[in-house]
């Protein structure tokens, strides 16, 4: 069998609120994340298609794109880097970088991110290895040998979906990821979260989080991680121990799989789930609330009926738990 390569690269993407989108925001957007320079614009709205780059069809392109009630997209690219604004269940910027075009543009781009969540209702981005991201995220045991990359028989399940077709189950890579409701719930290089995120992992959880080389506080709404000094590093043991590491400390996955067929509620007041840190009676660091319905399914906690408490240790383990009505 022929082994294919995957390129590598830079992959970052914004997920935001789309009441953000006007035309002078969105040309601000593709001026501010131009770091290269594009030979075409494509465009899917109320009209299709795909032209040569100059400020004018990329005016026609947003008009065309912006006004269309329905999903949409933008993109500008050249032979190597693309820039794509994307309306669906929200609304996503992203950036995909060659390996040159990031190292030259590195610390401008981290910054023009930072500025976004700034001036923004930015809820989740990511900055990370392209090549990483697709490793970790594939399931497909004939893609993988496609690729070259090791299949752990061990780790091969049912697929939920299909029951009769076998995948690898990514839950064992550090940094799969889930999409639920919208957003992202992974682990990865740079990590930027916003205020609405707050709604699944507490702001105090995130700025507990230790194990890592930068995690600021960008505003009272905004915070950056970033897990390892070097972007290119991901495979280093010690880095993908911090990946798990800021799993556990943000308690992704519980959420991840609480979030399933789960309605989402957009309010910090009002949460479905939380999450806090600190010494609890039971000996756990982290604290987990689940508001529940009667049928015990996840629900904003004005209309709960019960509520689950958890205490997990460092590892994630849970030490302790008790369903309790509302009094």
């Amino acid at each position: 069998m022929e082994i294919n390569e995957v390129k590598e690269g830079v992959l970052c993407w914004i997920i935001f609120n789309e009441n953000q989108i006007s035309f002078d925001n969105t040309l601000k957007w593709m001026n501010d994340f131009r770091f290269f320079t594009p030979s075409k614009v494509k465009y899917r709205g109320k009209k299709k298609a795909t032209v040569k780059f100059s400020e004018k069809n990329l005016h026609e392109g947003i008009k065309q794109t912006i006004t269309y009630k329905d999903h949409y997209l933008l993109e500008i690219m050249d032979s190597n880097n693309s820039l794509k604004l994307h309306r669906g269940s929200r609304a996503l910027l992203t950036l995909n970088l060659d390996i040159e075009t990031f190292d030259k543009s590195a610390n401008k781009i981290m910054d023009t991110v930072n500025k976004f969540f700034l001036g923004h209702e930015g809820f989740v981005g990511i900055v990370c290895s392209s090549k990483d991201n697709f490793i970790q995220n594939i399931s497909d045991p004939a893609w993988m040998r496609l690729y070259g990359l090791p299949v752990n028989e061990s780790a091969l399940i049912s697929d939920p979906m299909v029951t009769s077709r076998i995948i690898y189950d990514i839950e064992n890579n550090p940094g799969h990821s889930h999409h639920l409701h919208g957003l992202w719930f992974g682990s990865c290089w740079a990590m930027w979260y916003g205020n609405q995120y707050f709604d699944f992992v507490s702001k105090a959880a995130l700025l507990a989080f230790n194990n890592c080389s930068e995690n600021i506080e960008l505003s009272e709404d905004a915070i950056r991680i970033i897990l390892h000094d070097n972007i290119w590093d991901y495979n280093l043991p010690q880095n993908r121990d911090k990946q798990w590491a800021f799993r556990k400390a943000a308690s992704i996955d519980e959420v991840a799989e609480r979030l399933k067929n789960t309605p989402y509620y957009s309010n910090n007041s009002n949460p479905s789930i939380e999450i806090n840190t600190g010494s609890f009676d039971h000996g756990g660091v982290r604290q987990i609330i689940y508001y529940l319905d009667e049928n015990g399914k996840n629900v904003s906690k004005a209309i709960a009926k019960r509520y689950r408490i958890s205490e997990l240790d460092k590892d994630g383990v849970t030490l302790w738990e008790k369903e309790v009505p509302v009094q």
